[in-house]
């Protein structure tokens, strides 16, 4: 926006008789006493700001001139030879009003070219422009900009005679002034000419209004047709608004979906009907330099002279990003009146936060009301990035390569909208995070225990127990109170009757319960531990009750043991820990006790699994001693095995639970991650990781003997053959025909690299089902292509403690072979270790006085001097570990779909490829290249072409700024996608601070543990009937998934599952 016309009239001005002091306007001093002894030699000026003429003129962001001064277009003063413009003629529809006070320049003494002194002090708010970088405040006869008001903010005039006294500015920069003109006739003139731009700024907002109901009825059908007869207009009718407003989703409920209204008509929209967007401040890039290295930016926003919203500062950042900490977010809520009146639309305005001197201002965005309608059409999703045309500020910027932008998003807000902000504007004040954590999670229940209350009895020569942690609530409470063993294992046993929801996925329903633990390890000094299970899924956590003081707990089927998750992704893990209860003052830590963790990738639907798992605390440590057992139902049901498949393409997503509580955070993480602390500094870590990496040279013998297999025509594959059972070399007969087929024909060498790879991953799939265990296997290849020909997985039976003695004396074996190699390795490691010590005992001296070091550091206190160096290495090694994991459970199927799409994509990409001539291409391409670079024409295009570049490339300025222009293009680009990461980012921790709490725990994303958690022999897997699937169990409660999915105002719960 530049100046396009102007009128200006000379003015006596005394100090502001008034200014806002505490937030009310308070008389001043100099204005009560030295009013007319100070009035200052002044102009007034009103100007029409537009858009620019041409492209070049845009360019240089100034006003047209055919004389070549920058100030052609601009009337002289009243009173002048020049003709006086009427600005009423001349106001376009995209045009803003802008009334200036001028005051002379000063041009001499040691103060040359700087402004005269000022009647008052500048105020907090106002706008005034710098005299070499703002063009339009320079005017002739070396006039500057002494203040800048726009329309909207010029208030309550009043005109006595010569006398024009008027409110300006907005906020803290208001003020009450006079202005003196010299003749009444002139007065007149100024107050006329304001009164009819306010006039027509009036019809021009009725004119606006009149375009955008058209434009609105026009876009209505194809919304209604877009949305099915739901629609979020950003205007409403009066009818539409209740008188609540959504007070009682202010009251705390969760916020699970937006609240619609009805659309109003073209028809029906007045001036008094109501417009409400929700406006987010997502962040300003390369903002001016303030202070000495950076600024402490703040936003305020103003709808005329009106002031809806302001963040809080950032503190030294000149790419500050606003979330909901700061006040980033806000919903305009107006009248169509008061919205389309405005001269200007909304208005932001940046300042710098200052303790002890005046809030300067940095930058100001003006929006015009149709582009924000506009803009809130896109429904929040798009980011727009506006750039900041009107510097206010004459310091340095913070870049002298990119401009300075400020970056919002807009959308139509709901009754849901501003019922949330309300509830963050009342929290914030008490500081209170975690507000809909009870939403989202399902604390542990303790009963009280009375002293010296016996936990059993004896009925009739039977020993009865206490049944914990409560008896039966639908039942008599003398029915359950006391029961033997054998009975209270027959309840635990029975169907849940009391289930909860959680999550957010929406592929498919996971039915877990967690029926009881044994053997559990004391953690109490007094007494025995008070252990509950701690249960991790995606993005949903939940805790059963407190059974105390016992180390065998039989979760009862009438407490909350019983959880149906919504599942995200296909291979996500479902983590179980065993945690004594020691939280009972909210200070103290719960203990841990031990954790598993179940891979469901393999199981299959309509199946119901009995899982008995041991329990560990490490998940790192070479010896893990076990700290019990848990066992557990299960079943996995989905309605598409494709749309299940389908799902599994996309990486599983990463997720995060926030905690209100650190006790529950410790607890979490012990359930994702054991007993170690990622990140911290551990030496039996890195001796973990290093044996780790040993343990898969282990692998070299399996490739030895595959090798071997192949080569030696050893039998593999048992076939039947006229009443014979025969072992078939298959993997030597394939390998041969394809050693074959290449030597006759190179063009076959990416097919069969690919083949490759299928083949390695289908013998992996083939000795995997080897194994005796039915817990070990996965579905074959043959299979996995039924489930998906007949979109249903087939069902399997596995029986308790199923080839129990087959799996002993497989592992007994498997284990002797490990055995022999390790003593092999251990040989040779003592064989070279003697001929080192035959050609240089000094130096294995030196080596033995290190290792000795090393030793007695281990065995030293927990601090390590060494912790900075050996850090980076632990990580380094924990990478690469995590890295060996994932490629682990791909090649041994434990991420059977991967496997399976990964086999079939080689397959498939491989036969496509077999029928491309490759020796022809390459051939010709080679060929090609060396006739067309190394013939003797290249002298030619030596002579002609090269030397004339490097002869030119010197004193090219246009084809080096073209290259720097590239160049800086793309660091632009590059600058762009970090800032929306990390805006993302930090919008997305701090949503969830504010709605579920600060403590987060990281949800493993792939499967990077170091040792599987298999089901024990003593598990079992039933087919169910349809009569059992079709029996729907009864949700007493639902608790959200933590997974956020939207922009501005994130959707959860079913909301975010539905997207």
């Amino acid at each position: 926006m530049v100046m396009k016309l102007n009128r200006v009239w000379d003015i006596r001005m005394p100090p502001a008789s008034k200014k806002v002091v505490g937030g009310k306007l308070i008389p001043t001093v100099k204005g009560a006493f030295s009013g007319r002894l100070m009035q200052k030699r002044r102009r007034v000026a009103i100007e029409i700001h537009g858009p620019m003429v041409s492209e070049a003129n845009e360019t240089l962001n100034k006003p047209p001139s055919p004389s070549g001064s920058r100030r052609g277009l601009l009337s002289r003063a009243q009173g002048t030879s020049q003709k006086v413009v009427n600005l009423s003629a001349e106001l376009k529809d995209d045009d803003r009003i802008v009334v200036r006070i001028l005051k002379k320049r000063k041009t001499w003494g040691l103060m040359r070219d700087h402004d005269d002194s000022s009647d008052d002090e500048d105020s907090d708010g106002h706008h005034k422009g710098d005299d070499e970088d703002n063009d339009i405040a320079n005017y002739d006869d070396g006039w500057v900009e002494y203040r800048k008001y726009d329309l909207d903010e010029i208030t309550d005039d009043v005109l006595d005679r010569d006398d024009w006294e008027a409110t300006m500015g907005r906020a803290s920069g208001m003020e009450r002034r006079e202005l003196k003109f010299d003749t009444k006739e002139q007065a007149n003139d100024f107050v006329n000419e304001l009164k009819e731009l306010r006039t027509l700024v009036e019809e021009r907002a009725s004119i606006r209004l009149e375009a955008f109901r058209k434009a609105q009825a026009e876009a209505k059908a194809k919304i209604q047709d877009l949305t099915k007869g739901r629609s979020i207009p950003a205007i409403r009718t009066r009818s539409n608004v209740g008188d609540d407003d959504g007070a009682d989703a202010a009251a705390g409920s969760a916020p699970t979906d937006a609240t619609t209204t009805t659309s109003a008509t073209a028809d029906t929209i007045s001036m008094d009907d109501e417009i409400q967007l929700l406006i987010e401040i997502v962040s300003a890039t390369d903002l001016p330099i303030a202070d000495r290295k950076a600024s402490d930016p703040y936003v305020v926003v103003y709808l005329g002279s009106q002031e809806v919203h302001r963040t809080k500062h950032i503190v030294q950042n000149v790419n500050p990003i606003w979330t909901v900490d700061n006040g980033s977010v806000f919903v305009l809520h107006c009248t169509v009146q008061e919205f389309f009146a405005t001269t200007d639309g909304l208005c932001f305005l940046i300042k710098d936060y200052d303790n002890l001197s005046k809030n300067e201002v940095l930058a100001k965005l003006t929006i015009a009301q149709t582009d924000l309608l506009n803009m809130a059409k896109t429904g929040g999703n798009e980011r727009f990035e506006m750039k900041l045309d009107e510097m206010e500020h004459d310091t340095k910027s913070s870049s002298k390569y990119f401009d300075s932008k400020l970056n919002l998003r807009v959308r139509t807000a709901t009754d849901f909208d501003e019922s949330f902000l309300r509830q963050l504007h009342s929290i914030q004040k008490s500081k209170k995070l975690g507000v809909y954590a009870d939403q989202a999670f399902v604390a542990p229940h303790a009963e009280r225990v009375k002293l010296l209350k016996r936990e059993s009895k004896v009925e009739d020569g039977v020993t009865l127990h206490r049944v914990k942690p409560f008896p039966d609530p639908s039942r008599d409470e003398y029915d359950t109170k006391w029961l033997s063993k054998e009975a209270i294992m027959k309840e635990a046993m029975a169907p849940s009757t009391n289930w909860i929801e959680a999550g957010s996925g929406g592929l498919g329903k996971l039915y877990l319960e967690v029926l009881y633990a044994d053997k559990l390890l004391n953690k109490d000094k007094t007494g025995k531990s008070d252990p509950f299970a701690c249960v991790i899924y995606e993005d949903a956590i939940v805790n059963t009750d407190v059974v105390n003081d016992e180390l065998s707990p039989r979760f009862m089927p009438w407490t909350p043991r019983a959880y149906r998750f919504n599942i995200q992704h296909p291979s996500s893990q479902v983590m179980i820990g065993l945690v004594d209860f020691d939280a009972e003052n909210g200070m103290d830590d719960h203990d841990p006790i031990g954790r598993a963790t179940i891979d469901i990738t393999n199981f299959r639907p309509s199946t119901e699994y009995l899982l008995t798992y041991d329990l560990h605390k490490s998940v790192l440590d070479e010896e893990r001693p076990k700290a019990g057992t848990v066992t557990v139902r299960l079943r996995v049901e989905y309605d598409s095995y494709r749309d299940f498949l389908k799902g599994s393409l996309a990486p599983p997503p990463h997720n995060y639970i926030n905690l209100s509580k650190k006790h529950d955070f410790k607890t979490s993480y012990f359930v994702c991650n054991g007993e170690e602390v990622i990140g911290k500094f551990d030496m039996d870590a890195i001796k973990s990781y290093r044996a780790e990496l040993e343990g898969y040279v282990d692998v070299l013998y399996y490739v030895t003997q595959a090798l071997m297999t192949v080569l030696l025509w050893r039998g593999h594959k048992q076939v039947t053959l006229f009443g014979k059972k025969i072992m078939l070399p298959v993997h030597s007969m394939v390998a041969f025909v394809m050693g074959v087929l290449l030597i006759d024909n190179f063009n076959f060498l990416p097919s069969f690299s690919l083949f490759s790879i299928a083949w390695l991953l289908l013998a992996t799939n083939e000795q995997r089902q080897r194994n005796p265990s039915p817990w070990h296997g996965s579905m074959t290849f043959a299979e996995m292509w039924y489930a998906v020909l007949a979109n249903k997985a087939p069902s399997i039976e596995i029986s308790d403690h199923e080839n129990e003695a087959a799996v002993r004396k497989y592992e007994a074996a498997l284990e002797e072979r490990r055995e022999q190699e390790k003593l092999k390795a251990e040989q040779a490691k003592a064989n070279a270790e003697k001929l080192n010590s035959f050609l240089n005992e000094e130096a294995i001296a030196a080596n033995e006085d290190l290792d000795t070091m090393e030793t007695k550091m281990d065995s030293g206190p927990s601090f390590n001097p060494l912790a900075g160096v050996l850090l980076p290495i632990q990580n380094i090694l924990a990478m690469v570990c995590n890295g060996l994991r994932v490629a682990r459970s791909l090649v041994l199927w434990d991420e059977s779909i991967y496997s399976f799409v990964i086999v079939n994509a080689c397959l498939a990409v491989g036969l496509v490829l077999m029928i491309v001539p490759w020796g022809f291409i390459v051939r010709w391409t080679i060929r090609i290249l060396i006739w067309v670079l190394l013939g003797p024409w290249m002298k030619l295009v030596d002579i002609y072409y090269v030397r004339k570049l490097q002869e030119e490339g010197d004193n090219d300025v246009k084809k080096f700024q073209a290259m720097a222009q590239g160049k800086m293009a793309t660091v632009n680009d590059t600058r762009r996608t970090m800032m929306i990461a990390k805006e993302n980012l930090m919008k997305l921790r701090a949503m969830k601070r504010y709605m579920f709490g600060k403590y987060v725990t990281s949800v493993p994303q792939f499967k990077t543990f170091r040792y599987p958690d298999y089901p024990l022999p003593q598990s079992s897997a039933k087919p169910l009937k349809e009569e059992d699937l079709s029996s729907e169990i009864k949700i007493k409660e639902i608790k959200q998934g933590q997974r956020l999915v939207g922009p501005i105002i994130p959707a959860w719960g079913d909301a975010a599952a539905a997207e």
